[in-house]
């Protein structure tokens, strides 16, 4: 899974609004070093980019993997003018860094693009971060600005919580930290203890539940930081990527047969997009607001948690806004998660135009 972007059982940043097409940006390039080669990032450039993206993130957050597919739909996002990207190559040619630009939330105010971007570990400490990180501030934000939209503009960014380099060279840039993450996890060695309330009955996700659960999910997330909606187009490629898993993700129905909650799951993949069993990640758990407080939370994971055993998966995953206004986390510990990492989003943003 690529949680460049954090994931949510608070909101569900996974997925990124599309953007209008505009006028390439990615020629302009950082400055330097002298044996750097800079252009722009093409759809061709898929594999070197991801082997870049995993050496980096072996370091960077070894806990998740960004799959080969991710890394292709965002280069082909910037080939059609949906964000732009370019890529650096040492003196053979060789690829060892990329930074881009992505529509994260298009239709909203701020209007919010994604910073994504990786150095090589051999390549590190040649300022090629800065520079990448000052070529995302600037292109990005003049990116923004040619769409049009008179809306405030957000750059939005993750980093670790251990990353004290890539933390401070954000700070340096002008960023501020807006939110802490949490990634918690939890054995299927252990059941987990919750019945389903009367009234309601949990099933397996299918295409029938597909529009009534990403309506519920807009709603129990529209004032949560950083949220957006899905439309119908963005929900139908979310639920058809091959990390989204059928099998674990279910709803729960009252007694009209009504869709009233939820959990999207999905399965782990390694660097080559293959899936693994090693975790079930919970990129999101809704309940509509009339439902809540009734024991549909907990029912939902404790079905996870037997069905990922079942499946001998070794644990389920998740991550969550240490200052959940749901106040989410509380549920997830008194259910035996426990922390593992935490991760740290970073914005900078520009007033809105004047007219």
């Amino acid at each position: 899974m690529n949680k460049e972007v954090a994931p949510e059982c608070e909101q569900d940043a996974a997925t990124r609004t599309p953007g209008p097409p505009s006028r390439d940006r990615s020629t302009v390039v950082p400055l330097g070093p002298g044996q750097i080669q800079w252009r722009r990032a093409s759809v061709d450039d898929a594999d070197a980019i991801h082997a870049v993206a995993s050496g980096a993130g072996a370091i960077d957050h070894p806990y998740f993997t960004v799959p080969a597919e991710e890394v292709s739909e965002d280069l082909a996002a910037i080939s059609t003018g949906e964000g732009i990207g370019i890529v650096g190559a040492d003196e053979s040619g060789r690829i060892i860094a990329y930074a881009m630009v992505l529509p994260f939330s298009m239709d909203t105010s701020p209007v919010t693009a994604l910073m994504l971007g990786a150095v090589s570990p051999d390549a590190r400490r040649q300022g090629l971060g800065r520079r990448m990180v000052a070529w995302q501030r600037d292109q990005g934000f003049a990116w923004l600005s040619s769409l049009g939209d008179p809306a405030p503009l957000r750059l939005l960014t993750y980093a670790d919580a251990g990353a004290v380099d890539t933390r401070a060279l954000l700070h340096g840039e002008g960023f501020s930290s807006a939110r802490e993450y949490l990634h918690l996890k939890r054995s299927t060695d252990t059941p987990l203890t919750a019945t389903t309330p009367r009234g309601y009955t949990i099933e397996q996700f299918s295409d029938q539940h597909s529009e009534p659960v990403r309506r519920l999910r807009n709603t129990a997330f529209r004032d949560q930081w950083g949220a957006h909606d899905f439309d119908v187009d963005g929900w139908a490629q979310h639920v058809e990527r091959p990390v989204f898993d059928r099998t674990l993700s279910k709803v729960v129905l009252d007694e009209s047969r009504q869709v009233v909650a939820y959990t999207l799951v999905e399965h782990s993949l390694d660097e080559h997009g293959s899936r693994t069993d090693s975790a079930a990640y919970l990129a999101s758990l809704g309940v509509e607001e009339t439902h809540r407080r009734r024991g549909l939370g907990a029912a939902l994971l404790g079905d996870l948690v037997a069905s990922a055993a079942h499946q001998a998966i070794d644990s389920v995953t998740l991550d969550v806004d240490s200052a959940s206004e749901s106040r989410a986390n509380e549920l997830y510990f008194r259910l035996g998660f426990e922390t593992e990492h935490r991760r740290l989003s970073y914005v900078l943003e520009r007033p809105a135009t004047r007219a």
